[in-house]
């Protein structure tokens, strides 16, 4: 998980800093969906999400999850997002691990 987060905010910094200069507008705003749809708060610590990974997975509901849903899931609870949200983002990942 580690090495992921690491290549992830590699991917976050170019997206970013460099290509959003070049980006028209339409480009610019998929960077900002991205960023809201998949959330890396600053305040997160590699023991606090695998912790949190953890609890997502000891439902049983959400052990069909690829680790990647699971993870962003966990990441919008910790931003403070909204529950309705959350909840709507665990009802996709639920669906497309069934539809596999």
């Amino acid at each position: 998980m580690l090495g992921y987060s690491d290549a992830e905010q590699t991917l976050r910094l170019v997206l970013g800093k460099v290509t959003q200069s070049m980006c028209t507008d339409a480009g610019k705003e998929s960077v900002k969906e991205f960023d809201r749809k998949m959330p890396m708060p600053n305040n997160i610590t590699v023991k606090q999400a695998s912790e949190g990974i953890d609890d997502f997975y000891k439902d049983w509901k959400n052990q069909s999850i690829p680790l990647l849903l699971a993870q962003n899931i966990v990441r919008l609870q910790i931003a403070g997002r909204p529950q309705a949200e959350i909840e709507e983002a665990i009802r996709r990942a639920r669906e497309a691990a069934s539809n596999k």
